[in-house]
């Protein structure tokens, strides 16, 4: 199943499939703030950690923001972080692939 939107309604986030149908939610207290989404996973920022989960809110990884920077964007798999003026690629176990200068 493919995340194709993801919704915060009462304190929940709900997960979305490709034909519009809720298939999971979980309550935000577990899971922090939604930075972003792909359709494999989807990145929360809590407690000064980035946590990455897949469709079934299944925890993947988690890794301190001093290691990562602040969160920029998800696309397709890879997140990107800014920190120290570089942008650093990381892959849904947030480990780095690749960083440029900006």
């Amino acid at each position: 199943m493919a995340i194709a939107d993801v919704e915060y309604k009462n304190g929940y986030y709900r997960i979305f499939d490709e034909s519009n149908r809720k298939t999971i939610e979980k309550n935000e207290i577990h899971l922090g703030e939604l930075k972003g989404f792909s359709s494999e996973y989807m990145v929360f920022y809590r407690n000064g950690y980035y946590s990455v989960y897949d469709e079934k809110f299944h925890k993947i990884t988690e890794k301190n923001e001093i290691h990562l920077g602040k969160y920029k964007n998800i696309a397709g798999g890879n997140i990107l972080f800014e920190r120290n003026n570089y942008i650093g690629t990381y892959d849904e176990h947030l480990r780095k692939i690749s960083e440029r200068h900006v």
